[in-house]
């Protein structure tokens, strides 16, 4: 069998579609897989370090307002149209899986009007303007939140969730995960991270509460994943607090963690923004969280997400325009006192968890193309 996957520019829409490649290739090595995504995209490097064959087309977001913008970018999608076109002819895929990005419209409808089978994967609960125009056309449309179905045809929508690699998370007891990590055992664990989107003004909301949260909670142990370019102005920062030998010991400043799993695991609460993978990440381990959606994500689809999770008692949600060290600190407190509530919110966290949903989507496509 013959797969393309077209996805890219974010993590959000990358990982997804690495996670049905690799699903594909469990169950049957002999699966040809292409990745086809755009040039500037981050997947022409995560892919090719996936192992996957990656083809790249030139293509841009055409601008709302008109500009010159606007002609370029139509030059670039019919180009690209017809690169994709060929791309189908020539590779002959089964089946054309569209996770998002740029680079999804033109292949997903090239496929489409050759008689490929097709379906996309919506990450959001507010699903993207190319993803609803898709919709009108593909066989099937996977969904991660419920929510987001009233886009879509009634009659073409499944909701399995969103798709992550729940057998790569390493299962390690929490106490050899804080070992591995080098971090305290016995204590209530906070990881502040920023998934693939910038954490900036987290981090800036954070840094002036530091001590503060570390004089006031004794139990309190930080991880802070600064992202690898904010990791040398945070450290000086941090120098400069005068933390105590004590509590330096309890803060724990990581530029990235390349195994994600093993922090998830000794977490007991999370300061993070809201991409979709995240959360599927995050209340696959249960961990109660404080969102601050990304902003300026397309169709502030991340504070729809964090909302999908408020409802239901999973996060609390701090919007990046109300965001200031004093909130930041209410919020963190009020779910570091109370026990209770962590433990309720983590209950609603799990419920809300799909970890199998990588192979309801793989069922159903090869359902529908048998």
């Amino acid at each position: 069998m013959r797969v393309i996957l077209a996805g890219g520019g974010t993590g959000g829409h990358i990982y997804p579609a690495v996670t049905i490649a690799k699903e594909f290739l469990r169950r049957d090595p002999q699966t040809e897989i292409l990745f086809v995504g755009g040039k500037k995209g981050l997947e022409s490097d995560i892919i090719p370090k996936e192992g996957f064959r990656l083809i790249t087309i030139n293509l841009s977001g055409i601008p709302r307002k008109v500009s010159p913008k606007v002609l370029t970018a139509l030059w670039l999608a019919a180009k690209g149209m017809a690169e994709t076109f060929k791309i189908v002819r020539q590779f002959k895929p089964d089946l054309v899986i569209g996770t998002g990005g740029y680079v999804c419209g033109p292949m997903v409808l090239a496929a489409h009007l050759q008689g490929v089978p097709t379906a996309i994967q919506e990450q959001n609960a507010f699903p993207g303007l190319t993803n609803r125009i898709l919709g009108r056309f593909v066989n099937h449309i996977f969904l991660a939140y419920s929510e987001a179905a009233k886009y879509f045809p009634a009659q073409k929508i499944s909701a399995p969730g969103n798709p992550i690699r729940t057998d790569e998370f390493v299962k390690v007891s929490r106490t050899a995960a804080e070992k591995e990590l080098g971090i305290q055992p016995g204590c209530i664990n906070l990881l502040v991270f920023g998934g693939s989107q910038s954490a900036r003004r987290i981090n800036q909301s954070l840094l002036p509460i530091l001590k503060n949260l570390l004089e006031n909670f004794s139990k309190l142990q930080i991880i802070l994943m600064t992202g690898t370019k904010e990791y040398d102005n945070i450290s000086e920062v941090v120098k400069s607090l005068n933390l105590s030998i004590e509590q330096s010991a309890r803060l724990k400043l990581v530029a990235y963690f390349y195994k994600i799993s093993n922090v998830y695991k000794t977490s007991d609460i999370v300061l993070a923004r809201a991409g979709a993978i995240s959360l599927a990440e995050i209340t696959c381990f249960g961990i109660p969280a404080i969102l601050v959606p990304y902003p300026y994500a397309t169709n502030n689809h991340q504070e729809f997400n964090a909302r999908v999770l408020e409802s239901h008692g999973a996060a609390e949600v701090i919007l990046e325009a109300d965001l200031t060290p004093e909130q930041l600190l209410k919020k963190l407190s009020h779910v570091l006192l109370d026990e209770k509530l962590r433990q309720k919110m983590s209950k609603a966290s799990i419920d809300l968890s799909r970890p199998k949903a990588v192979g309801g989507i793989v069922d159903e496509l090869l359902q529908m193309i048998s």
